[in-house]
């Protein structure tokens, strides 16, 4: 089972850590605002447009494919982990898809109505199930996709501050789901819902995973904390420009802001 442990001086951790570099290797124009992004095991990259399309590129940053939805709504999130089922989520419509890495899409499936109030976010477990937030009851549920049924639920308000809650984004990871919210941290729970602990880290609008560290960009750095023991390792972000998402794949980083992915190499 992971323990995270957590320096009480983050300051003088990030400090002492923070000495790894990348190089620039090249720039890709994208001629879509990209709202939403994820990145697969194979290191394929996952680009969603704020008119709710999916470009799909290698990790060399060739064009592979595009995705254009049978409805036209925004993605509320979009997770590609796994390579094989890409999982998109719509709130305004309340429905999900599934798509194959070929992009081939699932109907739109709708929560039912009973057990769901209204999914504030949700995210595709390991199981092939899924993780929501529903805003109705304020509680976490896993929602099983064949039966429409509930399996597990967690009431949140003795948890969190359910007054200022406002998540951007879940993942699961590692039989633990993570959950962040900008203004109060981000929230760890274990494969069965139960709420495991704060990560006293705040400002996060987005995470993801890379073997047994978690990375997100934080006050000028792409910050990565080891699951396991905590320490904290960084990469200064360029001093130009403003990025809204940072993914990685082995040595490569890839940030993307509103019309650009810029793929860097961490340099050993």
């Amino acid at each position: 089972m992971i323990r995270i442990f957590f320096a009480l001086n983050l300051i003088l951790a990030m400090s002492s850590a923070y000495s790894q570099e990348m190089d620039f290797v090249y720039d890709i124009e994208l001629h879509a605002k990209i709202e939403n992004v994820s990145v697969d095991i194979n290191g394929n990259i996952y680009l969603v447009s704020d008119k709710g399309l999916i470009y799909k590129y290698s990790s060399m940053g060739d064009s592979l494919m595009a995705f254009s939805p049978r409805k036209n709504a925004a993605i509320s999130l979009i997770e590609a982990g796994s390579g094989l089922r890409i999982f998109v989520f719509y709130q305004d419509l309340q429905e999900y898809i599934l798509l194959d890495r070929y992009f081939r899409s699932s109907p739109h499936y709708s929560f039912n109505p009973a057990p769901i109030g209204f999914a504030a976010l949700a995210t595709i477990s390991t199981d092939n199930n899924l993780w929501l937030l529903d805003q109705t009851d304020f509680s976490l549920k896993k929602y099983n996709i064949l039966t429409n049924i509930l399996e597990i639920e967690t009431p949140l308000d003795l948890i969190i501050d359910t007054d200022n809650f406002n998540i951007s984004f879940m993942k699961e990871y590692q039989n633990f789901l993570f959950v962040s919210d900008p203004q109060l941290g981000l929230f760890m729970f274990d494969n069965i819902g139960n709420y495991k602990k704060k990560i006293p880290v705040k400002g996060i609008e987005y995470f993801n995973f890379s073997g047994d560290r978690m990375y997100y960009m934080k006050d000028g750095y792409l910050t990565f904390m080891n699951l396991y023991n905590g320490a904290l390792t960084g990469i200064p972000l360029p001093s130009k420009g403003k990025f809204n998402f940072a993914l990685v794949n082995g040595d490569k980083v890839y940030l993307i802001s509103d019309h650009s992915l810029k793929i860097y190499e961490i340099i050993k």
